[in-house]
């Protein structure tokens, strides 16, 4: 039995990976791994060979040798090397059938290969906490002696991945921060596509947003910390140690099952209301984290803006350039300036005039206000804003028509307002004046040169 994954594999298992060909090779394996399913485990060379070729023609790339580093002309002999190379360093076995020669991916390749697709995958979609916090609670809630075991693992593991996409998102946090901070040629038009796209989607929206709101912890914690503590004292310690010894242990009774079993059960229950304990000062360091971004891209921002946009200095310039000018400069009227007297070397000793303070009208103290008034200049002050939550809710309406939903895809966008109002449909779901609800879907598509993330409008029933 292996101790260490490198007694595993071949010693020049992750060769592929470290060369000027890593993003290639990557692709390739991934490519073979995904044409390779139950119903084609074993195939043959030609058949790989024919993959690659494919692959190649349609995304031309420039051919290396792996070992040599020399450049490949020849698209075939660059496929058989490539398989030739696979083989060497493990991730393709090979297998012999009489004559005929077959491959197949070696079984450690297939789970490094997932783990890295699905690296890539977390990477671009957004976190999504929902449901860890309350299937915690819901199971310590209806808890089932009969199934303890059961139930322990399930809520130990959600109490993990919760722990896990927590970190995840504390570096996904530092990743945007460091990111803006070293690309000292971002532009201000990056920067915002960071933080109102990438950053709101991937941090605020669902991480944030549903953790703050559907999954609060602090809604559960008290419960969650109670009921833990009933099920360590021994009335309730004695029907889990009775239930793991019927699972785990062929119903076979002994102190040394008693104790692992106790263990068991103390172990991860401590290690939930310990995470319970310190949640929400995790969540209090993670929003200061996204306070430091936020304020950092501004001021980044700022700076940019201003180091490109320094008005104050050319006019200053401008100004010493004509106090240098000579008369000519006056004659020509290069841009219909004038040399006027209205200003002369006896200017500054000219006293300025006192303006007369206005005198202030008397208050009215019998005056009555109309609420009815009031409330109809408010609505008329807030509907004339074309952005107010009124008229993107009358927007919402006029999209809809007589549909029950409609996907923000299909939303003609012609001018960057539409883009604004697509964006502010999602900000307003949650006002309660609305006539629509949002659903979030894991589609994209484009609009005047930004990738969105398409979701449905739907009619709130009645």
């Amino acid at each position: 039995m292996a101790n260490n994954f490198f007694e595993l594999v071949n010693d020049g298992f992750f060769n592929p990976f470290t060369n000027a060909n890593k993003r290639y090779n990557y692709d390739l394996l991934h490519l073979i791994n995904n044409k390779m399913s139950l119903d084609n485990l074993q195939v043959g060379k030609e058949e790989i060979v024919d993959w690659i070729v494919d692959y190649v023609d349609n995304c031309p790339i420039e051919m290396f040798d792996d070992e040599t580093n020399e450049e490949d002309f020849d698209t075939r002999f660059f496929a058989y090397e490539k398989v030739r190379y696979f083989v060497k360093c493990g991730w393709l076995i090979e297998d012999f059938e009489g004559v005929r020669v077959t491959y197949q991916l070696d079984e450690n390749g297939i789970k490094i290969l997932s783990a890295m697709e699905k690296a890539v995958k977390d990477d671009t979609k957004s976190l999504e906490f929902s449901g860890y916090v309350y299937n915690i609670y819901n199971n310590l809630y209806y808890f089932n002696f009969d199934h303890a075991v059961d139930i322990i693992e399930q809520v130990y593991n959600a109490s993990k991945e919760l722990n896990s996409m927590l970190r995840g998102l504390n570096v996904n946090i530092k990743k945007f921060l460091a990111k803006l901070i070293r690309e000292n040629e971002a532009m201000p038009k990056e920067i915002l596509e960071t933080i109102f796209f990438d950053y709101q989607k991937k941090v605020v929206l669902k991480a944030f947003k549903n953790f703050r709101e559907k999954d609060n912890p602090s809604r559960y914690k008290l419960y969650i910390e109670k009921r833990i503590e009933e099920l360590l004292k021994d009335n309730k310690m004695d029907l889990m140690i009775s239930n793991y010894i019927k699972v785990k242990c062929d119903d076979t009774f002994s102190i040394e099952n008693s104790d692992t079993a106790r263990a068991f059960f103390t172990a991860r229950l401590n290690y939930i209301s310990e995470q319970f304990e310190e949640i929400e000062e995790y969540i209090s360091m993670l929003d200061k984290r996204n306070t430091k971004y936020i304020t950092t891209a501004q001021s980044r921002l700022n700076f940019l803006l201003n180091e490109e946009t320094d008005i104050e200095g050319r006019i200053i310039e401008c100004l010493k350039c004509i106090g240098n000018a000579d008369d000519s400069f006056f004659e020509d009227s290069y841009f219909d300036l004038y040399a006027t007297g209205n200003i002369d070397e006896y200017s500054l000793y000219k006293p300025i005039s006192r303006k007369a303070k206005p005198k202030p009208e008397p208050l009215v103290d019998d005056f009555t206000d109309d609420p009815a008034e009031i409330k109809k200049l408010v609505d008329k002050l807030f509907k004339d804003n074309e952005f107010s939550v009124f008229k993107i809710n009358e927007f919402v309406k006029w999209k809809l028509e007589n549909n029950n939903q409609i996907h923000a895809k299909d939303i003609k966008i012609k001018e960057f307002d539409d883009l604004l109002r697509v964006f502010l449909i999602q900000l307003y779901s949650e006002n309660t004046t609305i006539i629509y609800t949002i659903k979030y879907l894991d589609d994209y598509y484009n609009a005047l040169g930004y990738k969105m993330k398409d979701y449905i409008i739907e009619r709130k029933k009645i």
